[in-house]
């Protein structure tokens, strides 16, 4: 929602209540079939959010203020796993 701000602040808003209430941890996992998959164990729920255009960045920022941990992240899912491949083995 606009008016709410980032969804992945909004999101992250609340897991930090719930988990300082009930306990659990948290992952932070880029591409949306590992996530269904995922959220397919037992005892996990997974949570799908838009991406965020790199176009929109600097008017998030001004308008939301610094973004929340682990969403700067542009690009997808298979291009982030070979950067880090690509950087392990380097």
């Amino acid at each position: 929602c606009p008016e709410q701000g980032l969804a992945a602040s909004v999101l992250q808003s609340f897991l930090d209540i719930y988990l300082r209430e009930h306990g659990g941890r948290v992952d932070y996992i880029h591409g949306k079939e590992v996530v269904k998959a995922l959220s397919m164990q037992a005892s996990t729920t997974g949570f799908l959010l838009p991406p965020m255009g790199k176009s929109e960045l600097f008017q998030t920022v001004i308008n939301d203020g610094v973004l929340p941990r682990k969403t700067f992240s542009m690009g997808e899912a298979n291009d982030k796993r070979f950067y880090l491949e690509c950087r392990r083995i380097k």
